[in-house]
């Protein structure tokens, strides 16, 4: 594995482990509060947002450390 690329997937791998120690914070979040509460709506879209695109990027690079084209749904 090239070092550069092993870099970047330990960097998305932490980012994904700090991301997901917020899971507490929405635990309890009601779909009343949910739809109520404009601000805390994006807040969680957000994070989850994060994780989507953490993942997509960790995906990508093991495609691409594999030596396989990257899907089109991808970009």
């Amino acid at each position: 594995m090239r070092e550069e690329l092993k870099t970047r997937l330990i960097r998305h791998l932490e980012f994904l482990e700090d991301e997901l120690s917020d899971l507490h914070l929405f635990e309890h979040l009601s779909w009343e509060e949910y739809t109520a509460n404009r601000s805390r709506r994006r807040e969680v879209e957000r994070w989850v947002e994060n994780l989507v695109n953490s993942s997509i990027d960790i995906a990508k690079l093991i495609l691409s450390l594999e030596g396989r084209e990257i899907p089109q749904t991808y970009r």
